[in-house]
């Protein structure tokens, strides 16, 4: 077998190739790839709660699920994963108004 400078060009430019393309994707991640969201909107008691990391934070009684279409009551009991607060309110004045 011969060493052939062809081949082992060819390996280092594959291997340096698979490298950068990981360190890309760890340097480029969201941070809704990293982690899920720990703010979720969802139905509560027939109405809308915010909660974080599980624990309810705020109610929003003004949204009466009963008065919304069946796909939003549906995303309401799903959950809807928010970044913050701020984007949950964003949320919640789209659907009281």
């Amino acid at each position: 077998m011969r060493f052939s400078y062809k081949n082992t060009a060819l390996s280092i430019i594959v291997f340096t190739l698979i490298i950068t393309s990981m360190l890309l994707l760890i340097a480029y991640r969201t941070p809704e790839t990293a982690a899920d969201p720990s703010y979720v909107l969802k139905e509560y008691n027939g109405t809308v709660a915010l909660y974080k990391d599980g624990k309810i934070t705020t109610v929003f009684d003004e949204i009466v699920l009963t008065s919304l279409p069946h796909s939003d009551r549906k995303r309401f009991a799903d959950g809807i994963k928010v970044k913050d607060e701020e984007e949950a309110i964003k949320v919640i004045e789209d659907y009281d108004g």
